[in-house]
């Protein structure tokens, strides 16, 4: 009996202990809000890695609110989000944190919107914590691995269409029509959520969480489906994702630092030239086109660029007089130069 508090303390020990280790993974960034009375964005902070928090938070910022927190201040930070003094476009903006760990931070906004209509959209941000660079999800998955994705999201989208649809007829929703055009609605409304890019997407742990946009327009709200459907990561085979994909998604490991995509929809790069000057760059790709802009960190202000992707793993950004050249190696490393005119180049070095 002397021994049962000895047994006792030692139990509470190791269950504490174990808590804070899992506290401490699902609670990698430590996440507080910029917000007023109507919006609510994360803001990322880290003593470990301040770079790749201030690189992540930069993202969030000109994603939601198109304007950066250390430029506007936050007495101002919010003014293009209310063009109307509050009551058309934008005014209402919060968000959901679904997965904070060494690996992943993925986020969900819901956005409040009012013109002729009130109208609620919802949109992910996907980040490689170790890195602060967004993730697309040829990053994660195989060509293959992409298809089951899309099989499986419209699967349990038709199933909750059916089921839907079934409800709403029963509580009088939907007028009584001839079959076929129940059949052509029905039709209709499965067509739009199976052709439905699955790129709209989050991740939780142990899933993928894809999202729809809405089929039909605001009069018809009633009778759209735009809810949430998430797929388990063991529905898929190894073979399903790429080296990245493992390692994040199946192994949860996290990844160098440096790490860059050969297939990239977009590229967020901090580097350095020659060492002294540093910069911002961001990069979109689209199937047969992309474009992007880049600011040096010291006074923020946008320079454009024509941006071409002359192969997989090598990208041109040229500006008036000077262009970048970028190669991504079969590690993931980044390397690059930015050249004058007259020929004279020098390095970039990547933060």
């Amino acid at each position: 009996m002397k021994r049962l508090p000895f047994i006792l303390l030692l139990w509470v020990l190791l269950y504490n202990q174990g808590w804070a280790q899992n506290s401490e993974h699902n609670n990698y960034f430590t996440i507080t809000s910029i917000n007023n009375q109507y919006f609510s964005i994360p803001l990322l902070k880290s003593t470990q890695y301040p770079k790749v928090a201030e690189r992540i938070n930069r993202t969030i910022q000109m994603n939601t609110v198109g304007c950066l927190y250390k430029v506007k201040g936050k007495e101002k930070f919010f003014e293009e989000m209310m063009p109307f003094g509050g009551t058309q476009g934008t005014v209402g903006l919060d968000y959901v944190i679904l997965i904070n760990s060494p690996e992943i931070l993925s986020i969900a906004f819901t956005e409040e919107t009012n013109a002729a209509y009130p109208d609620t959209h919802y949109s992910y941000l996907n980040f490689n914590a170790a890195t602060g660079n967004e993730i697309v999800l040829e990053e994660l998955f195989t060509p293959d691995g992409l298809m089951t994705l899309h099989i499986q999201a419209a699967r349990q989208y038709n199933r909750s269409i059916r089921e839907f649809y079934q409800t709403a007829f029963d509580q009088g929703l939907l007028q009584k029509g001839d079959d076929e055009s129940r059949s052509k609605f029905l039709f209709d409304l499965i067509e739009c959520n199976t052709s439905n890019k699955i790129y709209f997407f989050g991740l939780q742990p142990n899933k993928i969480v894809v999202r729809k946009d809405r089929c039909f327009a605001h009069v018809a709200q009633i009778l759209d489906i735009n809810w949430e459907t998430t797929v388990e990561v063991d529905r898929f085979h190894k073979e399903d994702f790429t080296a990245l994909g493992k390692t994040l998604l199946v192994d949860k490991r996290p990844v160098d630092k440096t790490h860059y995509s050969k297939h990239p929809n977009k590229m967020e790069i901090h580097g350095r030239i020659d060492g002294k000057y540093a910069f911002t760059m961001n990069l979109s790709f689209d199937v047969d086109s992309a474009w992007g802009n880049y600011w040096y960190n010291h006074n923020g202000g946008f320079i454009k660029v024509e941006v071409k992707q002359l192969s997989p793993d090598t990208i041109e950004v040229s500006e008036d007089g000077a262009k970048f050249l970028f190669k991504i190696h079969d590690d993931g490393k980044l390397t690059g130069n930015w050249t004058k005119e007259n020929g004279k180049s020098y390095p970039i070095f990547f933060d």
